[in-house]
């Protein structure tokens, strides 16, 4: 079994804005794990109004797959963080998909929040909804995303949902226009700061990085790649 959500984000940005590939030393587009049982790929593209789209895959040598990212607004725009995270395991998956907000005015929460409920509650009926019990995370997430534990008889569903919450962000860029009060658009920027330093520090790590490609590599993939 394969993972398609990189693909599908690759072929759905392209096919409604020009993306341009950043370039990466070779060692962070591809790296084998230590003990050569596992390979991370990872990949960084840009467009007029996205600063970084972070494409990563995991691959193990009994072919369980990993796909996760992050989809940052570029620094004139404050429309929300696009994140995603698919674990594929032998025994099922666990799938996320969340948009994290740069601001929590209603204005702002009228504008990209409130489009999401109706995917939210389509999402709820997927085996196995689980709360996200992060306590850190929340002062970013929209509370709209989907958090599964599933099994892989559901990819399907997943993948259709996936599709949707994605569909409604890239309608988000589409529309976006530049901020034009500095205020907000220094607030914006701040926040975004916050965010990368704060999941730094605290996201876990599920896949084991440090173990698996060692210290200075993965604090590199933390600091050049993704946050």
């Amino acid at each position: 079994m394969q993972f398609k959500f990189n693909q599908t984000i690759l072929n759905s940005l392209s096919e409604r804005m020009k993306l341009e590939e950043i370039p990466l030393t070779e060692d962070l587009k591809k790296k084998d794990s230590l003990s050569k049982e596992k390979k991370i790929k990872n990949k960084l593209y840009k467009s007029e109004k996205i600063e970084r789209v972070v494409l990563t895959e995991i691959l193990t040598s009994d072919s369980i797959e990993n796909h996760n990212g992050l989809i940052y607004p570029g620094e004139c725009y404050d429309f929300p963080i696009f994140d995603f995270m698919f674990h594929l395991f032998e025994e099922g998956m666990l799938a996320v998909t969340e948009f994290y907000l740069l601001r929590k005015d209603k204005s702002y929460l009228e504008k990209y929040i409130f489009p999401m409920k109706e995917l939210y509650q389509e999402a709820q009926k997927i085996p196995e909804p689980m709360p996200n019990t992060f306590e850190w995370i929340k002062e970013f997430s929209s509370g709209h995303g989907f958090f599964l534990g599933s099994t892989k008889e559901h990819l399907p569903e997943i993948e259709k949902i996936f599709k949707s919450y994605l569909e409604l962000w890239i309608g988000y860029v589409e529309k976006a226009e530049p901020i034009a009060d500095p205020t907000l658009k220094d607030s914006a920027s701040n926040f975004k700061k916050k965010f990368c330093t704060v999941f730094h520090e605290n996201v876990s790590d599920f896949d084991n990085l440090y173990g698996n490609f060692g210290e200075e590599w993965t604090e590199r993939y933390y600091r050049e790649v993704i946050y």
